[in-house]
């Protein structure tokens, strides 16, 4: 019973964990991210508002039906009579005005704009720019976290990588300090060069402490920004794929970011929707036109004489003409308003055209160093591990002292550490210059 008992609680510790570490590669995390993340919802509800509000601003030219009703009890009051002095007439006169004290009124009333200086139609454009530049905009929060999901991710990589070169340091250091503490035991080195190797074993024990502490913060910020719980363990299987190859020139980049940037997308629907808003508020100087018409089902009714305690209907239909003659200036400065905001939106869009340029440029630039770096680190790297392969065997046979193997393994642990580096520089450099120019990093 007590070993049943143990497996189960061994078990179910190993499936508790087994739950709590999480195999995740860089699109899985992007996409946990775009999934979890509340600035992606509260942007994406943003779209559906002005997607609705849009739709609202298009039945504004459409004919509107309203049906009112109502029932009024009134007061007593004396009827009201005419004496007419005629031979068959009654003789307590004609009753004109009866008291009905039950008033029953129905209207159903048809009103469809037929001019409104342009306001409805500018209404509808601007509303329809604002929806689109929310769709732009809503791209752009997804392209910024897109990039910092990856930023993350590869930070997080570089620092497990050191972690590893670490470990794997303190592993060539122990089997050297087996070979040095032979050699002493031998009487063919001195104490003190046994000491150093301690000491370096000892150095390099702290600096994996540093690593790993660095590796729980690296993959805390991961787990924080996709939406995981914080406590989550995850393995990233994503590794850096280097292949540099540049078909296209910095203009040529340029020239696509100009057209795909979400952000310049957003500002030009922007100047779109300044330049409707800018109509709108010069609607006021013209007059506005609607076709109205009514139906009316009521007891009593009004138009039938003498008024009878009972339901009658009527319609009518015409035409309204109204026309501001004076606001004191309102409409003057409604338009200098819309005509300032559109020229702010204008100002903003050539400034960003400007920073995305010069953005554009940088992070080529940037992958143009990373790509070189990569290169370069790779053939110091190979330098490093066949110098220390051959330093590592000269030493086994006395040819060189203990301090070119240290040197060695320092010197290898800066290639390898370098190496990583440059690989994840590449990759960073890579997702930013395709958020620069509005390509999606997954």
């Amino acid at each position: 019973m007590k070993k049943s008992l143990m497996i189960f609680v061994i078990f179910s510790i190993t499936l508790l964990q087994a739950q709590d570490r999480k195999n995740l590669s860089l699109e899985e995390a992007i996409q946990t991210g775009l999934e979890k993340s509340p600035v992606i919802a509260i942007s994406e509800m943003a779209v559906q508002s002005a997607e609705a509000r849009a739709r609202e601003a298009e039945t504004a030219l459409f004919p509107s039906l309203r049906v009112d009703g109502s029932y009024q009890r009134l007061s007593d009051v004396p009827e009201f009579t005419l004496d007419v002095p005629l031979p068959g007439m009654p003789a307590n006169g004609v009753e004109i005005f009866p008291n009905i004290v039950d008033h029953y009124n129905v209207r159903v009333s048809l009103q469809q704009p037929v001019f409104t200086g342009f306001r409805l139609r500018g209404n509808r454009d601007a509303s329809r720019y604002n929806a689109e530049a929310e769709q732009y905009g809503h791209s752009a929060d997804k392209n910024e976290l897109e990039y910092a999901v990856t930023r993350a991710y590869w930070n997080a990589y570089r620092a497990k990588e050191s972690e590893r070169i670490v470990a794997a340091s303190i592993d060539q250091l122990n089997e050297h300090l087996k070979n040095v503490k032979n050699f002493y035991e031998e009487g063919m080195i001195t104490r003190n060069e046994v000491l150093k190797v301690q000491v370096q074993v000892s150095n390099t024990n702290v600096r994996l402490i540093e690593a790993r502490n660095k590796v729980r913060v690296a993959l805390l910020q991961l787990n924080n920004l996709i939406g995981l719980p914080l406590e989550t363990e995850i393995e990233l299987t994503s590794d850096p794929q280097y292949e540099y190859i540049h078909t296209q020139t910095i203009d040529d980049y340029v020239k696509t970011a100009m057209s795909d940037n979400p952000e310049m997308r957003e500002l030009e629907l922007r100047k779109q929707m300044g330049e409707s808003a800018l109509r709108v508020a010069r609607s006021g100087w013209y007059p506005q036109i609607y076709l109205t018409g009514g139906y009316y089902y009521q007891r009593p009714h009004q138009r039938y004489l003498p008024l009878r305690d009972e339901f009658n209907d009527s319609w009518d239909i015409g035409v309204t003409v109204s026309f501001n003659v004076w606001n004191w200036g309102a409409t003057s400065h409604r338009s200098s308003q819309a005509r300032a905001q559109l020229r702010q939106t204008e100002y903003a869009l050539e400034k960003r055209r400007d920073d995305l340029t010069v953005e554009v440029a940088q992070e080529y630039l940037n992958v143009e160093s990373a790509s070189e770096q990569v290169e370069a680190a790779h053939i110091a790297l190979e330098q490093a591990e066949e110098n220390y392969r051959v330093t590592n065997d000269l030493f086994k046979e006395e040819m060189v002292v203990n301090a070119d193997v240290l040197d060695a393994d320092v010197a290898l642990v800066q290639a390898r550490m370098s190496y990583i580096e440059a690989l994840v520089r590449y990759e960073i450099a890579q997702a930013g210059l395709k958020k620069a120019i509005g390509c999606s990093n997954d």
